[in-house]
């Protein structure tokens, strides 16, 4: 095969150099002229940070001039001035034409030393002008006046840049400075509207103030509950003691005890309001947590010591009772007073948060101002600067010419070079000889026999269906369904190999591979030949797109799988659907109703729960769908078989193609595999010679 390939590759790099030589002798010759001048801006310095609109109108004089000029040398419009140029020269009209431009043009180049990514704004570099022409003095010409054309008209938009720019960034210097007036006078507007020196200090003494009127407001709110609470403590006192007392002689409650008690209830009022205010780690709250347990623990000690006092018989004005009223009376001035001290503190508090309130406006404005100041001071100062820069930059140094063309230098023709085309059209020659040579192999990428079929993909192949002529392939599976009918040998063997088999598969899987292939006659002809060996078969028709089965038998668009899977009809109520056939021990289960749906529509446990019906209602199962590698239908149920036939055609199938019909099962969970060959060799296939279809037809 290697030598059919350099064959084939040496004899079409000999006929493509032949026509390489032959177009180079016909071709007109051509001559070269050169020409060198200086291209890149004078030594500027310009701002790299100017705006895009800026660097837009210097571009083309004065930022980034040395690309610039590149660009416009190689331009259209130069190189046709200077053939128009050159046609007035030489005399020569024709040099101006169309036909002239469209030939020459192409062949213009420009050699630039130093690759362009490598070069600095200001730098200059001498460049050469290649120009090629049928003629040494035309060549000379047109170089000569390309490069002339040139010099005139980067002088020209040199000139013409740094004025417009200067324009704009004047322009803008002047609007920028508007600006700045404007927001100055807004700025001490806002400072004169709110009295207001320093922003930052004023918040800063707002914000203290108004803690220091929360921090004395909350003071005060806590000593007024304090006084509340004393205050509604020694009304209770003040209601339970009798303004009066007898003179005869009682037993009366020790006062140490009774003082000890009042102070312990005052000491727990005082305890709870300290806990509303403050929280239980404060020192408020401690210290009134210590003053509580000091007194009651002095409470339970007094009433332990207790005395009964005697008090004689008689009535006076209790003392206890008139030392409490005095004890209100105070307690309620207390409250009066603090509540008096609270009225000017909430009045400056609300006033404080007022002008806190408003801070974030204010200071809004002002941080406005001064981000919007800043913004335009940096334009107008670089605005300026530009201008001040533009001033004093000069108009741009024309490019200057360092040799002219000369006619009697042009001896050589540079083009065609014949060993340059012969050498190119060898090795185009031997690549379109190599790229044939292969196509030709590819056509016999198909797989024409069993045995190339078990190298490829390691797998067995059970059957093998003989390429047949169309009429008598029609007559043979019309056939099927008729109880006389006699399957294939191959597949009468596969049956018998199945049935040998130690653990045979149950549930078998018919799949074709490509879209070309169809699996349903293999199915068929297999489900017949195991129903011939004693096996109660069952044939069922999964391909819900296109029943083919289900057609061959005479029963499309009965109840079946799409209806199971449906759910319409319950597994278990299956064996109605089921269509006895013509042959003995087979049976057919149809595809159903017509859909578009395939098999991947439909619940997993709805599928699962068909093929475990099947199981139960025969000894083999022969399902049929469509092509693995056109619809999902296979990989569903792969996992679900027992093993999985590939059929392949001979004729059709890409040799490329079944690997990956093969992982695709496998990936799906396919338990085992084999192939089945149609279209094979009547001649190289097993049962396909005397015993096959042909033979007996």
């Amino acid at each position: 095969m290697l030598k059919v390939h350099i064959r084939r590759t040496l004899v079409a790099a000999v006929i493509a150099g032949l026509l390489g030589f032959f177009l180079a002798a016909r071709s007109p010759k051509l001559y070269e002229a050169t020409v060198e001048l200086m291209a890149g801006s004078p030594p500027i310095t310009i701002d790299q940070n100017m705006p895009v609109d800026l660097k837009q109108v210097l571009g083309p004089g004065i930022s980034a001039s040395l690309d610039s000029d590149i660009g416009m040398l190689k331009s259209q419009r130069i190189f046709q001035d200077g053939l128009t140029e050159a046609a007035k020269d030489r005399a020569d009209d024709s040099l101006a034409t169309a036909k002239t431009f469209n030939e020459l043009f192409p062949m213009f180049d420009l050699d630039v030393p130093n690759a362009l990514n490598q070069y600095n704004p200001d730098q200059q570099r001498v460049v050469r002008l290649r120009v090629r022409a049928y003629s040494p003095d035309d060549a000379a010409s047109i170089a000569n006046h390309v490069a002339l054309a040139f010099a005139s008209y980067r002088a020209e938009r040199t000139r013409k840049s740094v004025k417009d720019g200067l324009a704009m960034v004047t322009d803008a210097a002047g609007k920028a400075q508007s600006k700045l007036s404007s927001i100055d006078a807004q700025y001490r507007k806002l400072k004169s509207d709110n009295n207001i020196a320093d922003i930052q200090e004023y918040i800063r003494n707002i914000t203290d103030t108004l803690e220091s009127f929360r921090t004395k407001k909350a003071l005060a709110e806590s000593d007024l509950a304090s006084a509340n609470a004393r205050l509604a403590s020694l009304k209770v006192d003040l209601s339970k003691t009798p303004s009066t007392k007898s003179d005869s002689v009682t037993n009366q409650e020790d006062p140490v005890v009774n003082n000890y008690r009042q102070m312990e209830a005052q000491a727990e009022t005082e305890l709870a309001n300290a806990r509303q205010i403050y929280t239980d780690d404060s020192s408020q709250v401690k210290r009134a947590q210590e003053k509580y347990n000091n007194l009651h623990k002095k409470r339970i000690d007094a009433e332990k010591n207790a005395k009964t006092v005697r008090s004689a018989t008689g009535t006076t004005t209790n003392p206890t009772y008139l030392d409490l009223q005095a004890k209100v009376s105070g307690a309620q001035a207390d409250v009066d007073g603090i509540q008096k001290s609270l009225a000017p503190l909430n009045a400056s508090v609300a006033d404080y948060e007022r002008r806190a309130a408003e801070i974030p406006a204010i200071e809004t404005k002002f941080l406005d101002l001064q981000r919007d100041r800043s913004v335009f001071d940096e334009q107008y100062q670089k605005n300026k600067k530009w201008s001040e820069d533009l001033k004093a930059a000069s108009e741009g140094s024309t490019s200057q010419i360092q040799s002219m063309a000369e006619a009697s230098k042009i001896t050589d023709p540079v083009a065609p070079d014949s060993k340059k085309y012969i050498i190119l059209a060898g090795i185009v020659g031997s690549l379109i000889g190599l790229a044939y040579s292969f196509a030709i192999e590819s056509f016999k990428l198909p797989v024409h026999t069993s045995w190339q079929l078990a190298e490829l993909t390691a797998l067995p192949v059970a059957a093998s269906i003989p390429m047949m002529p169309k009429p008598l392939a029609r007559r043979h599976y019309s056939e099927i369904k008729e109880g006389g009918f006699k399957p294939i040998e191959s597949f009468r063997y596969m049956a018998f190999s199945m049935m040998a088999k130690e653990n045979r598969p149950k549930v078998l899987l018919f799949t074709a591979v490509g879209e070309d292939v169809d699996s349903t006659a293999a199915a068929a002809e297999f489900a017949v030949a195991m129903s011939k060996t004693g096996s109660r078969t069952a044939l069922v028709d999964c391909d819900l797109r296109l029943p083919r089965l289900s057609e061959m038998f005479g029963v499309q668009g009965r109840s079946g799988v799409a209806e199971i899977l449906g759910r319409t009809i319950l597994p278990g109520e299956s064996t109605d659907l089921f269509v006895s056939t013509e042959h003995d021990n087979l049976m057919i289960l149809p595809a159903g109703a017509a859909s578009s749906s395939g098999l991947s529509d439909f619940v997993t446990s709805h599928m699962s729960g068909l093929i475990e019906d099947l199981r139960e209602k025969a000894d083999t199962v022969v399902i049929n769908c469509p092509p693995v590698d056109v619809f999902a239908d296979a990989s569903r149920l792969a996992q679900y078989v027992d093993e999985t036939c590939l059929v392949i055609s001979a004729k059709t199938t890409g040799y490329r193609a079944i690997p990956v019909a093969q992982e695709i099962l496998q990936k799906s969970g396919a338990k085992g595999m084999s192939i089945v060959l149609t279209n094979g060799s009547a001649t190289e296939e097993p049962f396909g010679g005397r015993s096959g279809v042909t033979a007996r037809r």
